[in-house]
């Protein structure tokens, strides 16, 4: 069973917790990204922008639910990859 990572900020306040998990979700995997993957993120996040907006237009909402699923997904994980100013 897969462990709760954001569950540890709350036993641990500003503590990183380390786990064996495969899932790559936790604080660890953010700390030091490399600046490559912070512009794919940003390049993932307009993708997925420009194509919910294009679904809305062409009214095809099921496509357009999905694509704003991924650009919340990857927002968040851009906001992850740069809250420590790193």
């Amino acid at each position: 069973m897969p462990r709760l990572h954001f569950l540890f900020e709350f036993v641990w306040p500003g503590r990183v917790a380390r786990c064996n998990c495969l899932c790559c979700t936790h604080e660890d995997s953010f700390v030091n990204a490399p600046a490559w993957r912070v512009w794919l993120v940003v390049a993932l996040v307009c993708g997925w922008g420009i194509l919910s907006i294009r679904f809305v237009q062409r009214q095809e909402w099921p496509m357009a639910g999905l694509c704003v699923l991924l650009l919340i997904t990857n927002a968040v994980t851009l906001w992850r990859l740069t809250k420590h100013g790193k």
